[in-house]
């Protein structure tokens, strides 16, 4: 009987290490620290507006967030998770990226027409990325929200004073800025700090299309000579009624008084050269020496 157990037991053990043979285990391939992570650093509506119908250009700012690894053949899908956007005639939901080198960023534009029955204050949208991290295939997936509406949003690109100035004559003041929300901006202004004449304290930009960028030239007249501090701000009030400064830097202008009108009598000096006066002095003691000679003979005669 016990010989029999034993059999049994060696026989169950021998087929559980033939079973354990054939097993194999499939764990999923994690990503290491040095790996390769994309994802949405920023967004922005580029040009349209969330309205029923229309058609809207998404710029999405994408950062390979590893310092060490490109992400290699990167595509993202986008989906409307409430069916408020969809891809416009002719193109789908997949755009191929390519390389993000490790630390950089690109910028994505994805074009979305909006759905006809859309009536919501903000759509979610979907970001699915798939890319290459050196021998390994990973992927990520981010959720961004889109307002319908969004304010303006003033943005201060180059502002160019004159370094030097006159006072009372007009100094130039060179101002680029962009509109990057999706309202007119109507109400922009220049406001100007420093010794400048009252009037040109603060001077009106014209209206800012959504998406647009100007640039414009102003002058100001300083009303003081010496370094003059220049403070420029940009001021506009948003959708909400929000009054919005930005500052756009301080600048020291180099500021002389005026000329002195050209009625004025000119003094002239000429001054001789050191030969002039030799040449002067040798004719002086030539003269000097025939007059003493005529002199002398005419003496002579009288005798």
């Amino acid at each position: 009987m016990r010989k029999t157990l034993k059999s049994i037991a060696l026989s169950m053990l021998l087929v559980c290490g033939v079973a354990c043979t054939d097993v194999t285990v499939h764990a999923t391939q994690l990503a290491s620290a040095e790996s390769a992570v994309v994802d949405i650093e920023a967004y922005e509506v580029e040009e349209g507006a969330l309205n029923a119908g229309e058609q809207i250009t998404l710029n999405l700012k994408l950062k390979n967030n590893s310092e060490v690894t490109d992400a290699k053949n990167a595509v993202v899908t986008f989906e409307s998770m409430d069916g408020a956007l969809a891809p416009i005639y002719g193109d789908d939901n997949q755009i191929y990226v390519g390389t993000i080198p490790a630390g950089q960023t690109v910028n994505v534009m994805i074009e979305a027409v909006v759905n006809k029955q859309y009536k919501a204050d903000a759509t979610p949208l979907k970001c699915y990325f798939t890319y290459v991290s050196g021998a390994s295939a990973l992927n990520n997936t981010v959720v961004i929200n889109i307002p319908t509406n969004v304010a303006g949003i003033l943005q201060a690109e180059s502002v160019v004073v004159a370094e030097n100035a006159t006072v009372g004559v007009n100094a130039l003041v060179s101002v680029r800025c962009k509109n990057g929300g999706t309202t007119t901006i109507t109400d922009a202004k220049l406001v100007v700090t420093g010794n400048v004449q009252e009037d040109n304290k603060e001077i009106l930009l014209p209206a800012i299309s959504e998406g647009k960028t100007i640039a414009e030239d102003y002058y100001v007249s300083f009303v003081e000579s010496g370094i003059q501090n220049l403070q420029l701000e940009l001021q506009y009030t948003d959708t909400k009624g929000n009054v919005c400064t930005i500052d756009c830097g301080e600048y020291k202008v180099n500021v002389t008084d005026k000329m002195a009108g050209t009625n004025y009598d000119a003094v002239v000096e000429q001054t001789e050269g050191t030969s002039a006066v030799v040449l002067k002095m040798i004719l002086l003691g030539a003269a000097v020496c025939m007059i003493a000679g005529v002199t002398l003979g005419y003496l002579k005669k009288r005798r």
